[in-house]
């Protein structure tokens, strides 16, 4: 038993003047529990409740994670309901709990879901839109950051709607990995790997391509970001020219060792000259965009 207060937890009710106090330990199921052993007793674990007489909450007790646990008249309760709409910003968790963080975040409890819901007006493609607001939050509810995400929508056959992991987030997915490329080669532009990557956005596609969702996310890339393209060109052609040189001191370097039968320092060489004359032929065939 512990006969101190462990963790600082405030009422979701009366706010985060009103402490709540240790009652002791209880046997819970809580979420891990259920999870990680449904079939069990569960644990023990202490619990919390808020000290005013009066208080709606006074009905529940907090385990360590914030979770509630009904200990009051079981007739005249409020209703869950009820509770959320009591509780402030509709979050009933403690302040300073792990279940007040993710119900901000996860369940947008007192804060905008949907930002934006798109239906074109052809219904007969039966695919959406909607973006909705992701929060990052803190243990009191507050918002630390957030950010939009898109969301792919497809309509069911019975008038309802479900999530399309199809094109709308393989379009997502493939401007978003462009970005992570953009930026690697943005941050070393002598890399081969980085121009190499960067390049297969802006190379013309084949002729036998014909997913559109690619050629749209083609379209996007030459179209908006020709400065990068430009600057592609210059690390393309800065890469051959030190490729160039390379080789140039490889080559002497392997007539000095050929002439002193040094055989295994001259194969490394060559295995150097190799990767150099491989690179310097991709650079060539892809300089023209």
């Amino acid at each position: 038993m512990n006969n101190g207060q462990k963790e600082d937890f405030r009422c979701p009710i009366c706010g985060p003047q009103v402490r709540l106090e240790w009652v002791g330990e209880r046997r819970v199921e809580t979420l891990m529990d259920h999870v990680c052993d449904p079939n069990g007793d569960g644990s023990i674990q202490d619990m919390y409740q808020c000290p005013i007489e009066n208080c709606p909450a006074r009905e529940w007790q907090f385990d360590p994670f914030g979770d509630a646990y009904f200990v009051g008249d079981w007739e005249n309760r409020h209703s869950l309901i009820s509770i959320d709409d009591l509780a402030i910003d509709k979050n009933f968790a403690p302040f300073g709990s792990i279940r007040r963080r993710t119900n901000v975040e996860n369940d947008k409890k007192g804060v905008k879901g949907t930002f934006l819901c798109i239906w074109p007006k052809w219904y007969t493609l039966n695919w959406g839109l909607e973006i909705e607001w992701k929060y990052s939050a803190d243990e009191w509810g507050k918002i630390q950051k957030r950010w939009l995400k898109f969301k792919g929508l497809r309509r069911t056959k019975d008038g309802g709607c479900t999530l399309d992991n199809g094109v709308f987030n393989t379009i997502w997915r493939h401007l978003a990995w462009f970005r992570s490329c953009r930026k690697d080669f943005f941050e070393n532009p002598d890399s081969f790997h980085s121009i190499h990557t960067l390049h297969d956005f802006f190379k013309p596609l084949p002729t036998y391509e014909k997913r559109r969702w690619r050629k749209f996310c083609h379209w996007v890339v030459v179209e908006f970001y020709p400065k990068t393209a430009q600057k592609l060109i210059s690390a393309m052609a800065r890469h051959i020219n030190h490729c160039e040189k390379e080789i140039a001191r490889i080559d002497l370097v392997i007539k000095e060792l050929e002439e002193k039968e040094m055989r295994q320092e001259l194969s490394l060489l060559l295995t150097d000259r190799s990767n150099m004359n491989y690179r310097k032929r991709e650079l060539e065939k892809t300089v023209q965009i």
